[in-house]
């Protein structure tokens, strides 16, 4: 594996912790103090979040869950959905260098052989009248084993189990953080737009979202400007959809 970073990216701020309840809570509560770009990375986490409130299995052991936080003007509340296909496609690019065909989930997995290997959480920090900014968690499956995959509620993978070696977990969350920063700092929503549509595995697939209004049934067809999904069902009717978990 070669170092995906090149003489341009930026070199981020790095925070690195033993444990903590979740990196993402970690960069909230501390927020005021970390500047654009600041990467808080954990060898363990206790309450690890996904999206929805789920829990994030987090053992110990040398996978990567890393926060990164990014502050306005890079970031706005119209682009939240952008900056969340943004880490997912520094992930990408990370794997690509690995030689592992990473693929984007719709709204915020990466998957490899419809398989989970990683996942992101960008969260929404808010002050009285505007946008602090946003923290971007992602958990990448670096060296987890079968037996840990196991416990995962989806099928998973890791990338110690696709290459059949150990991997080194600060190595990936460095070059991950870094193509995050450069994918910020070239920020483009056409371009981000087009690269996760390229990467999607479930365009053209029959799929099944549950939203908090009900289930939406049918065609991925695209993403809207706004990076909502849109489904068409069997009337040829389309649905856009703003979040929620999708089956295919």
């Amino acid at each position: 594996m070669h170092d995906v970073r090149t003489p341009a990216d930026p070199q981020p701020p790095l925070v690195w912790l033993d444990e903590v309840d979740s990196t993402n809570t970690y960069a909230r509560r501390l927020f005021d103090t970390l500047p654009h770009g600041a990467a808080v990375v954990a060898e363990r986490q206790q309450a690890g979040m996904g999206r929805g409130g789920r829990r994030w299995h987090s053992p110990p052991g040398g996978n990567v869950y890393m926060t990164v936080v990014a502050r306005p003007p890079v970031v706005h509340e119209r682009n939240v959905g952008g900056i969340t296909l943004s880490m997912a496609l520094a992930v990408c690019d990370v794997l690509d260098a690995w030689e592992v065909a990473g693929a984007v989930k719709w709204p915020n997995d990466v998957r490899v052989g419809r398989q989970k290997i990683a996942g992101i959480l960008a969260q929404a920090v808010h002050t009285r009248h505007s946008l602090a900014g946003v923290v971007v968690g992602v958990g990448i499956n670096a060296n987890m084993g079968r037996h840990e995959l196991e416990r995962i509620d989806q099928p998973a993978t890791s990338l110690s189990v696709l290459t059949g070696r150990p991997v080194d977990a600060s190595r990936i969350a460095r070059s991950v953080a870094a193509r995050f920063l450069q994918r910020l700092a070239t920020y483009d929503p056409v371009f981000v737009r087009a690269e996760a549509l390229r990467r999607a595995d479930y365009l053209g697939q029959a799929v099944t979202v549950s939203t908090p209004q009900g289930e939406v049934t049918g065609q991925a067809v695209d993403l809207d400007d706004s990076f909502r999904l849109v489904i068409e069902d069997g009337r040829g009717v389309r649905h856009v959809v703003q979040a929620g978990d999708i089956r295919c």
